[in-house]
């Protein structure tokens, strides 16, 4: 799924199939972000990747648990510099265009 803000443009990609640390996975991403509690294993994986001019500038995997959740429409939000993005049973957000992790909250026990 396509997103614009501003000059970026960003692909959400659902990665159900991305296992942490493999060098078997289709993508790698610049950054990973593990929002599951250690005892548990992701149940969703996001891959977030940021084009400028048609040139990739970063990217970045997010993985959480609460059960699977798809890649949609209203999977992000754009606030001028920071990209909130819904993943699993997790929100959370990042900074455009570093993806320099803010915050997460899960907001919900299940997705």
């Amino acid at each position: 799924m396509l997103f614009k803000a501003g000059n970026y443009h960003l692909d959400l990609i659902d990665e159900s199939t991305y296992t942490p640390g493999s060098a078997d996975n289709v993508r790698s991403y610049a950054r990973e972000y593990d929002l599951t509690d250690a005892a548990y294993r992701p149940s969703s994986r996001n891959g977030l990747i940021l084009r400028e001019d048609g040139v990739v500038r970063q990217s970045c995997i997010l993985l959480a648990g609460g059960g699977a959740s798809g890649v949609h429409e209203h999977s992000i939000a754009i606030v001028n510099k920071t990209c909130f993005l819904a993943v699993g049973n997790t929100l959370c957000s990042l900074v455009l265009p570093s993806f320099e992790f803010r915050w997460h909250r899960q907001v919900d026990h299940a997705s």
